[in-house]
């Protein structure tokens, strides 16, 4: 059975499945099913514009989806995509599992990279401030990315 992951962004709950199957909470609290038909789609978030955005780990994608379930747009990314997460002011950033974050703007346009030397990204979650948080699991460290792409990283403990 394929694991399952918890995103939330901006208060909103939405899960994904690696079978391509997505199960999200509306902004008002109903609950609506996606076929996403991308079997390597893991990662989702809703969009400041109300629609669902999704990482294609397999095609280095983001995919935008209406809230009636059509595919929109998909913007292809040139690398592998994980952690995916959509702030307040327009844009849906996301890990690209190598050394760098990802950002685009709500719709799908400006496609902008943020280096973070050496790392291994996987995990991304808006925080209340309008930065971005992610996991660094290749030098085990947690780190923030500012809304103007400063980058710093946090090493845990282990």
């Amino acid at each position: 059975m394929p694991r399952a992951r918890l995103v939330l962004p901006l208060s909103l709950a939405a899960l994904a499945l690696g079978s391509g199957v997505a199960l999200a909470t509306n902004p008002i609290g109903q609950q609506q099913g996606y076929t996403l038909n991308v079997p390597s789609s893991y990662w989702i978030t809703w969009g400041s514009d109300g629609n669902l955005y999704f990482s294609d780990d397999g095609a280095g994608d983001i995919g935008i989806v209406s809230p009636t379930g059509q595919l929109l747009n998909t913007v292809s990314t040139g690398q592998r995509t994980f952690g995916i997460a959509a702030t307040g002011d327009g844009h849906v950033w996301f890990t690209s599992g190598a050394d760098h974050m990802g950002r685009i703007d709500v719709g799908g346009g400006n496609l902008v990279s943020f280096p973070v030397p050496g790392a291994q990204l996987q995990s991304a979650t808006a925080g209340p401030d309008g930065n971005v948080w992610f996991t660094d699991i290749g030098q085990y460290k947690v780190g923030r990315i500012t809304p103007a792409g400063v980058v710093t990283e946090f090493a845990l403990p282990h």
